[in-house]
């Protein structure tokens, strides 16, 4: 078969494994490369029925062992005096020789009869069958030299059939099957002898199957059966629900479960309980609290071959809350292993959660309760001093003040005080009467009075211009703008 995807891992080595049917014990062991897509096994017994399992390795170690392939048979080997099933005769002679003596490859010429063979002993040939006369070696001759008759192409009883006339000399006849003597022949769809039955069984006390039977035959053509749906997990099924959940898929005969379910408990007294949903996950962890939130964290449970569509996480109150926010459901995406829960009560509040997933098939069970968990008390006082201290330690902490959890605030150091300017660090400082005088909308002329006159003289302006005058009669006067 085809090589298995292994996701992240690459096969090194793969081992197959070969046991009788129903042994329960691997007699035979061979391994391939990783790259191969086929084993052999050498060395087994001729005309033998196997089953094989494989198992990969890869650099994680082993994988679990495949369940069984269908079982298989090796091939018989022509002449060597011993007669198989996939065999007409086998007198242990060269298949073309001459001594072969009406067994030519294995297959009986046309009017030789050959008896006495088995897979221990080869057989004797005679001419003769197939005249209508039964004689010497012949087991019966109903002058017809065909199968499934009652008496074969080789002049033999064939199994499972029973001849109302069959004496030395005469012509065989009356040849018919017998249901429930435990060997399909004939028209019989199956026989399982003295278990045929109408109920709970795959073969009919009629020897026909029931609809939804699977029947296989021994090499005495014994039938085994087993039916889907009569709610007893027999052997070849991997489930049986009596089709009560659709967990267990009737079209694959009872061996393969509904993506989405898990079938279990079933044997060949009770029948299996199929629930829909992914496994059950475990208890989640409270993973970061603040004043006013809790937030949980969970591992994802198996989907059971489904994609988890979302989870639900339950939340109770286990101490610390008298009313209001004592329990809810919160649901997340299914690509999310983590949910928060706002809104709730203050410290000393205590708070426990369980979660379960859900898939297209259904919701799992919920989880074991977490241990309780505790809301952070709100700090007495919190300055913006104290929370960009926490930041610059990690701008992931929690501002515990004011409940939000900063991850894009950086911390930096606050701008130093201003400095008045001087004349000593700054050349460019001017006194009041110079700031003043650059407001002014036009220019001025300061006129100085002369202390010996006791008139002022008039100053000559432009009719934009502005002329201030002031006296001082008993000193000399400061300039005046």
């Amino acid at each position: 078969g085809a090589a298995p995807s292994t996701g992240d891992s690459t096969v090194l080595e793969y081992q197959g494994a070969a046991r009788v049917p129903d042994s329960g014990v691997d007699s035979h062991t061979v391994s391939v490369s990783g790259t191969a897509t086929a084993v052999a096994f050498p060395s087994l017994p001729t005309y033998s029925w196997w089953e094989v399992r494989l198992r990969a390795r890869t650099a994680n170690g082993w994988t679990a062992w495949s369940l069984p392939g269908a079982a298989v048979r090796t091939w018989s080997v022509c002449g060597d005096g011993l007669r198989h099933s996939d065999e007409d005769c086998d007198v242990g002679a060269a298949p073309d020789s001459a001594s072969a003596n009406g067994c030519i490859q294995c297959s009986a010429t046309v009017g030789y009869a050959c008896v006495g063979g088995s897979a221990s002993v080869k057989d004797t040939c005679g001419a003769g069958c197939g005249d209508g006369g039964k004689n010497g070696i012949e087991e019966c001759d109903d002058d017809a030299n065909v199968n499934g008759d009652g008496c074969d192409a080789s002049c033999r009883l064939e199994t499972g059939w029973a001849c109302a006339s069959n004496e030395a000399g005469g012509l065989t006849s009356g040849c018919a099957t017998t249901c429930g003597d435990g060997v399909k022949a004939g028209v019989e769809e199956c026989d399982s002898g003295s278990d045929n039955s109408d109920t709970g069984h795959g073969c009919r006390a009629d020897c026909t199957m029931a609809a939804t039977a699977v029947c296989t035959e021994n090499e005495a053509q014994l039938s085994t059966c087993r039916l889907c749906g009569n709610g007893k997990r027999e052997a070849g099924e991997t489930c049986d629900d009596s089709f009560s959940s659709g967990g267990c898929l009737l079209a694959g005969a009872c061996q393969a479960t509904t993506p989405g379910y898990l079938c279990s408990g079933g044997d060949l007294a009770t029948a299996d309980k199929c629930v829909s949903g992914p496994a059950t996950a475990p208890a989640p962890v409270m993973s970061t609290a603040t004043t006013s939130s809790l937030t949980f964290t969970w591992t994802a449970p198996d989907a059971r071959g489904l994609v988890m569509a979302r989870y639900e996480l339950a939340w109770e109150a286990v101490s610390g809350v008298t009313s209001g926010n004592t329990s809810g459901v919160a649901t997340g995406a299914g690509t999310t292993t983590l949910l928060k829960i706002t809104s709730l009560a203050a410290a000393p509040a205590m708070y426990r959660a369980q979660v379960r997933g859900c898939t297209t098939a259904g919701c799992g069970t919920y989880s074991p309760w977490s241990p309780g968990a505790a809301i952070t008390a709100k700090a007495a006082t919190e300055s913006l001093t104290a929370m960009a201290s926490v930041i610059t330690q990690d701008p992931k902490l929690l501002v515990t003040g004011l409940d939000v959890t900063v991850g894009n605030i950086t911390s930096k150091a606050p701008e130093p005080e201003p400095v008045a300017p001087t004349s000593a660090n700054d050349a460019s400082v001017i006194n009041e009467t110079a700031i003043l005088l650059a407001n002014l909308p036009a220019p001025v002329v300061v006129v100085v009075p002369d202390p010996t006159t006791s008139t002022t003289p008039a100053a000559t302006t432009t009719p934009a211009e502005t002329s201030i005058v002031e006296e001082e009669t008993t000193s000399t006067p400061a300039p005046v703008v």
